[in-house]
């Protein structure tokens, strides 16, 4: 091979060159829909914390309005 065809592969890097590329592109994804993944799972916890004190509230209010019942 001579002179030119070799700088040629080496600024090209061949074909390792674009596997390398595809998986740092694939492991930047995957590192991306982790942390997404992780944001959803965030939101869902807040949300069902918020919604089991919204649940206690109610029984909290259920419970002094029949108590009040009981009393009349």
């Amino acid at each position: 091979m001579g002179s030119k065809k070799a700088k040629e592969v080496l600024r090209r890097g061949g074909g390792e060159a674009c596997m390398e590329a595809l998986e740092k592109m694939w492991a930047k994804k995957e590192a991306f829909e982790m942390e997404k993944e992780k944001k959803k799972e965030e939101r869902f916890m807040a949300s069902l914390e918020l919604e089991k004190k919204r649940l206690s509230l109610d029984e909290k209010r259920w419970n002094q309005t029949s108590s009040k019942r009981k009393t009349k």
